[in-house]
């Protein structure tokens, strides 16, 4: 395991590149919250279960995108089916927020802090913190937080790299981006 100096050097990496980006990690994310997916490590995102707890929300997605544009419209004129499209497009459009800076910095220092230290000088951290999220940044904070779970989760005695955690939040985000293109083609 990495030491306590070790932890603190991330940690004080962390800080020191919120502070020279602007950011505050004491900032409210109220606001942000309620319009990103929540995160429950419980019942994380995979590609299979790309938004848990939305089953049913996406079924009517599912249904529509093997119809053709006539059943389509059809089905769409049903109240209670034009209810269920509109929640899953509500649900869809807040699955693909991206995750600010703060939340993928904050995913990928809670990851290294369960490895062993890579000696990275300290002074190094910030930029390499500013890697992982430009690399991460794209994708939703449940996935980031999600992909990284796995990870540390699985057998790795190693930390990883950020294109390790991004083979593992892609599958999610593609089964995303494929709901929501089969959504906006409802219509």
């Amino acid at each position: 395991m990495q030491t306590r100096a070790g932890v603190a050097r991330v940690e004080g990496a962390r800080l020191d590149e919120a502070s020279t980006t602007g950011l505050s990690q004491t900032r409210s994310c109220g606001e942000r919250r309620s319009r990103c997916l929540a995160f429950d490590p419980r019942d994380p995102p995979r590609a299979g279960h790309c938004i848990p707890g939305a089953e049913s929300t996406l079924e009517v997605v599912r249904q529509m995108a093997g119809k053709m544009r006539d059943e389509r419209l059809a089905m769409a004129r049903d109240p209670e089916t034009r209810r269920r499209l509109t929640d899953a497009e509500r649900l869809l459009s807040r699955s693909v927020i991206p995750a600010e800076a703060d939340e993928v910095r904050a995913a990928v220092t809670g990851l290294l802090c369960h490895y062993p230290d890579r000696g990275v000088p300290s002074e190094l951290m910030p930029a390499v913190l500013r890697d992982w999220i430009d690399d991460l940044g794209r994708f939703p904070p449940d996935i980031v937080r999600a992909a990284c779970q796995v990870w540390r989760r699985g057998d790795n005695a190693y930390a990883p790299a950020p294109g390790q955690i991004i083979a593992l939040a892609e599958p999610i985000a593609r089964m995303r981006e494929f709901y929501l293109r089969a959504q906006l083609e409802k219509s």
